[in-house]
């Protein structure tokens, strides 16, 4: 298998799995998916070790490869950088449930797929901009 088929493979994978995942969010409530987004943060504290042992391969490869030094630094993790996942995950398990939420365009958000995510975080960046939060 090339390595295009293996990425074409892999990313045909990755939609069915979210074509999965966005049924199982869609019948769940607020509080469940704020769990398991607290879930998340937690895994990514967690598995911290393991993460930056699979970064520092991924990174080895990146600069064999011949990727650029701004994107190797873009790439790069560390504690801190894990740390500023985590929490942001936590951020965005503290906003409001876009669920029944009315959008600036008039329409109301009644499911939970990835661009209900999106509004979540979407509208948390519009918030901090105009200095509420």
């Amino acid at each position: 298998m090339t390595t295009d088929e293996a990425i074409a493979r892999t990313m045909q994978q990755l939609g069915r799995d979210a074509v999965a995942a966005q049924r199982v969010l869609s019948n769940s409530s607020g509080e469940q998916r704020n769990q398991a987004l607290r879930a998340a943060a937690a895994a990514l504290r967690l598995r911290q070790a393991g993460i930056l042992a699979a970064n520092e391969r991924d990174m080895s490869a990146a600069a064999a490869a011949g990727l650029g030094r701004a994107a190797l630094d873009r790439l790069q993790l560390d504690p801190a950088r894990i740390e500023a996942m985590a929490r942001g995950v936590e951020d965005i398990a503290a906003l409001p449930d876009p669920i029944g939420t009315v959008l600036a365009d008039g329409h109301a958000r009644t499911d939970c797929g990835s661009s209900a995510c999106a509004c979540r975080s979407a509208s948390s960046a519009s918030s901090t901009k105009a200095g509420r939060t």
